[in-house]
């Protein structure tokens, strides 16, 4: 309600679930359903998970982070995650963790 206004709303499936608090990580098995919570960071994720990072390591490094949109403070996804480089083999962890962070900072805004 808004006003007093009750508004007719319908949530994206892992907003209302990020919201009750009843989503985690592994919900994010497929970056493809998360381009409804935030496009830009599906297509990012979309990338980093078809393409064979080893080809790209001179010029693209990334680790278990992610910014803040908030304050714009580097946030670790996991525990030392500023320490962790993503690789081919940790690329998929990484994307669920960056998705779950993403869908909990939209609830948030």
């Amino acid at each position: 309600m808004f006003d007093r206004i009750p508004l007719n709303l319908c949530l994206n499936r892992s907003i209302f679930n990020a919201l009750l608090g009843r989503v985690g990580p592994e919900e994010y098995m497929d970056v493809k359903y998360f381009r409804h919570v935030d496009f830009n960071v599906a297509n990012s994720l979309k990338f980093v998970l078809e393409n064979d990072l080893t080809k790209f390591a001179d010029t693209i490094q990334f680790y278990f982070t992610s910014t803040n949109e908030m304050n714009y403070s580097e946030v670790d996804l996991k525990p030392n995650g500023s320490t962790i480089l993503v690789t081919n083999e940790n690329k998929q962890e990484f994307a669920r963790l960056k998705c779950h962070y993403s869908a909990y900072l939209s609830c948030k805004k």
